[in-house]
C-alpha cells in the first residue's frame, strides 16, 4: 500500500538517514586520523603528514561535491554504494600504506591516492544525503533550492586549487639535538 504524498514522512527513515550522516562524518574524520597517524609513524614529521592528509581530504571533498551534481536519479542506491566504497577504502588504508612502505614503493602517492578517493566519495555523500532528505523525507527547510551543495563546492574547490598551486615545502631538518648542535657549533 503506498502512502499519500502529503502524509508525514516516516520518523524511522529520517532517523536512519540522520544517523547515517553522523556515521559518514565520523568515519571521514577517523580515516583522516588513521592516515595521518600511520604516516607520522612511518615517515616522521607529523605536522607535514597531517597537512598532506587533511589538505588532500578537503580538496577531494570539494571535487566530490562537484561530482555529486551529476547524480540525478537513484539517490538512495548511489548513497549506499558510496558508503560501502568509503568503508572498503578506509579499511584498506592502513594495511596498504604499511605494505607500500615495507616494499619501498611510492608511499606519498599511495597515501594521497587512497585519502583522495575517500575524500571524493565522502564529498559526494553529503550533498546526496541532503538531496535525499529534501526529496523523499520532506526536509525542504534544511536544503533551500540546493544551496548547500553549491556552498560546499564553492568553499572546497579553492582548497583543491591551492593544494595544487602551492604544495607543501619539503621539511627542514630540525629537532632538539640537531638544532642545538647547529646553533652552537657543537
Amino acid at each position: 500500500m503506498s502512502r499519500p504524498a502529503d502524509q508525514e514522512p516516516n520518523r524511522r527513515q529520517r532517523r536512519a538517514l540522520l544517523i547515517s550522516a553522523l556515521l559518514v562524518a565520523a568515519s571521514g574524520l577517523g580515516y583522516e586520523l588513521v592516515g595521518g597517524a600511520v604516516s607520522t609513524y612511518l615517515q616522521g614529521d607529523g605536522v607535514l603528514q597531517f597537512c598532506i592528509v587533511i589538505g588532500t581530504f578537503l580538496s577531494a571533498m570539494g571535487i566530490g561535491s562537484l561530482l555529486s551534481r551529476t547524480v540525478r536519479e537513484r539517490l538512495l542506491p548511489t548513497l549506499v554504494w558510496l558508503e560501502i566504497s568509503v568503508a572498503v577504502l578506509g579499511s584498506i588504508l592502513a594495511p596498504t600504506l604499511l605494505w607500500v612502505y615495507g616494499q619501498g614503493g611510492p608511499y606519498t602517492l599511495a597515501l594521497v591516492s587512497i585519502v583522495g578517493a575517500i575524500g571524493v566519495l565522502t564529498g559526494m555523500e553529503i550533498p546526496l544525503l541532503l538531496r535525499l532528505l529534501e526529496r523523499r523525507l520532506g526536509f525542504r527547510d534544511l536544503v533551500v533550492q540546493g544551496a548547500f551543495p553549491k556552498m560546499r563546492s564553492t568553499n572546497d574547490c579553492p582548497s583543491a586549487v591551492y593544494r595544487v598551486l602551492f604544495p607543501s615545502p619539503p621539511p627542514r631538518p630540525s629537532g632538539m639535538p640537531g638544532s642545538f648542535g647547529r646553533r652552537r657549533g657543537v
